[in-house]
């Protein structure tokens, strides 16, 4: 496999919710990553990316479960609170536990810490969870009707979880063009070229659009500004 080429000893996945594409990992190849991760005496870092956003996927389960003395799963609040809030999670084998507690020196606030066990054990933190992806739903939905509108025929991804989508872009125009016409009508996207491990790795001339910040009205309007700055491209 590639992986074994590589001669890696560990390698960051994201299993459940891969960005930007949206893609999970299929059953054959979760399976292939633990064999690899067993065979090369390999660490798997499993980032359970999106875990709280998910709207028309089932719930795909950690890989963590099928080799926990291989995989370590991380999380945070970063997403689902504030980025400024600063706590996470780490669940990992034994063997780990010492050697990353000594590497760790940046560690939260006890008072934090506590507040956040309240919020869990109170039922408040699933409520918001709730909450917060019913918003997101409504918002990703306002979002498909905008391109369907602005910009009819044009395909969408990655929309299954998270907060963001992947839009294709017309025959002939490049991601690059499209992201500084966007930008100079006031609206930031990524291409997604950024994306690629290597310059010679494939891609297809899409835009990352973002979501998570925006009014369902500047929703709308940014949609509109996008598909302005795209048509004046043709």
């Amino acid at each position: 496999s590639a992986a074994a080429r590589t001669g890696a000893r560990a390698a960051l996945i994201t299993p459940a919710h891969q960005f930007p594409l949206g893609a999970a990992l299929a059953p054959g190849r979760r399976d292939a990553i633990v064999r690899w991760a067993r065979a090369h005496d390999a660490v798997l870092i499993e980032d359970d990316y999106d875990a709280e956003f998910r709207y028309d996927r089932r719930p795909v389960a950690a890989l963590q479960g099928l080799a926990p003395e291989r995989i370590v799963l991380i999380g945070s609040l970063s997403k689902s609170m504030a980025p400024g809030f600063g706590l996470g999670w780490a669940v990992m084998p034994s063997s780990l536990r010492e050697r990353v507690r000594l590497a760790d020196t940046a560690r939260p606030s006890t008072i934090e810490q506590a507040a956040l066990a309240a919020f869990i054990e109170s039922g408040d933190l699933e409520r918001h969870l709730r909450a917060a992806r019913g918003r997101f739903r409504r918002r990703r939905t306002v979002l498909l009707e905008a391109i369907a509108r602005e910009l009819p025929g044009l395909p969408v991804t990655g929309i299954a979880a998270g907060m963001h989508a992947v839009l294709g872009l017309p025959p002939g125009i490049r991601a690059t063009d499209a992201a500084a016409a966007a930008a100079r009508y006031d609206v930031a996207v990524s291409d997604l070229t950024r994306y690629r491990v290597s310059a010679s790795a494939g891609t297809t001339e899409s835009l990352v659009l973002g979501y998570g910040n925006l009014s369902d009205a500047l929703v709308d309007e940014s949609v509109a500004r996008l598909a302005a700055g795209i048509r004046s491209l043709a």
